[in-house]
């Protein structure tokens, strides 16, 4: 791991604008149903002056001294999750990592305060991602055989580390290789569809060279 878990409020100056923006935007599911809800087309593709914006208030956040000189390879979409209430047995998420990419962002965009993120860390050192055609299925057309079973037996594998609720205009910045998953798919609250901007980098890459801080920290052993 080389990213810290980095939490902060009031991401956006502007987040009403922002969520202006996501709303104009149209949205599709994934064809293969790799994730759940809808996104939109990528940030840097629809509106490149926001995406870039976005990336550099991300990487002022990891690196306040060195972000003018850093050159990056992100990209960002927003996700919309219809909460519905009558859904019974997808209360979380289904645990999982982001790898092959470096570190994800997850920025809250919606007035939901119950359907956050969190780390979770195996059991096992056997402990895997397991039965993700039906945690496919499921997204992809609502229904899949035995998936309350299936989601518990992969989730049962992993327990919880950190959770970080979910707060209008909050940001979640965490190393893609963690396990994690949205503790809580059904809102308990009536305020409408789970929206986020949710980004992924695959590298930053500073001239004099790169240092990052989990490896920096275990360097200094001295106390």
């Amino acid at each position: 791991m080389l990213v810290p878990n980095i939490v902060a409020d009031n991401f956006f100056d502007d987040c009403d604008d922002i969520i202006k923006i996501a709303n104009s935007l149209p949205y599709k599911p994934d064809p293969e149903g790799k994730w759940p809800g809808v996104r939109s087309e990528p940030l840097e593709s629809v509106n490149r002056v926001l995406w870039t914006k976005v990336c550099k208030k991300v990487i002022s956040l990891m690196y306040p001294t060195d972000n003018y000189d850093m050159s990056w390879d992100g990209t960002f979409t927003f996700q919309k999750i219809k909460m519905n209430k009558k859904e019974k047995e997808f209360t979380e998420g289904w645990v999982h990592h982001d790898h092959p990419y470096l570190f994800t962002v997850m920025i809250y965009l919606s007035d939901h305060t119950d359907v956050g993120t969190s780390i979770a860390l195996p059991k096992s050192i056997t402990s895997y991602v397991k039965h993700v055609p039906i945690k496919n299925m499921r997204n992809r057309t609502g229904k899949a055989p035995q998936f309350r079973e299936k989601l518990l037996d992969n989730n049962g594998q992993f327990e919880e580390s950190i959770r970080v609720n979910s707060k209008k205009n909050r940001v979640f910045i965490f190393d893609s290789s963690q396990y994690h998953f949205a503790h809580n798919m059904v809102s308990k609250q009536d305020k409408g569809d789970r929206l986020t901007l949710v980004g992924f980098f695959n590298d930053l890459k500073l001239g004099k060279g790169m240092r990052w801080g989990i490896p920096e920290m275990k360097k200094n052993q001295e106390m």
